[in-house]
């Protein structure tokens, strides 16, 4: 529930952040919480009881699945729109179908 509420609530919070922020920022600042996340409860083994380090990750995990879920795919739609306008109708080599199932396939790996 801890996750799931968290993924929602950041959800709800990039909205407001791609107005402030850039799309690459926002991703990279998404692994940067997850990292820090991880690295304390490898940091803290047995310092810190299990459930007070557990429920905090379960939150950061949230976040990370929300930001590996959505900025991938609002970034490769950018790119095309912006391929699409410079190119023309001439570079039909690759469509956006194409790029989002690399992004999904790159997902699932990761």
């Amino acid at each position: 529930a801890i996750n799931a509420l968290s993924c929602a609530l950041y959800s709800i919070a990039l909205r407001h952040l791609t107005q402030v922020l850039s799309l690459r920022t926002i991703y990279l600042m998404g692994y940067l919480i997850f990292s820090v996340g991880v690295g304390i409860m490898a940091i803290l083994p047995g310092r810190v009881p299990s459930h007070h380090a557990t429920l905090p990750l379960c939150a950061v995990l949230g976040i990370m699945y929300a930001t590996l879920c959505t900025i991938p795919y609002t970034l490769v739609s950018q790119y095309a729109q912006a391929r699409q306008n410079t190119a023309g109708d001439e570079d039909r080599t690759r469509g956006m179908g194409i790029d989002c199932a690399l992004v999904t396939s790159m997902i699932q790996l990761a």
